[in-house]
């Protein structure tokens, strides 16, 4: 498989100081990303559109370090967090 070279095209600060500890992407335009403190952030891409990035929402998960977020793919659209030290979701 070939690989091509990799071209930021895109630097947004997403909070002040924050670990990114996950991203999801549901393959569209959506984006979510997990920060250490808890705050669940959601983005449009707006597909198409380079140099962009929309919030849709963002909400913070008390006591929650976001090991893995992730988007359900049936359509539904749902988000799932799970948390680092204890894995529940």
């Amino acid at each position: 498989m070939q690989q091509g070279p990799f071209e930021e095209c895109l630097s947004q600060r997403l909070a002040p100081g924050e670990e990114i500890m996950s991203i999801a992407h549901d393959g569209g335009s959506r984006m979510i990303v997990g920060m250490r403190s808890g705050n669940i952030h959601c983005f449009d891409l707006e597909a198409g559109r380079i140099h962009r990035i929309v919030g849709v929402f963002s909400v913070k998960l008390p006591n929650v370090a976001p090991a893995c977020v992730a988007i359900q793919e049936d359509g539904a659209g749902n988000i799932h967090v799970f948390g680092m030290h204890d894995g529940q979701k």
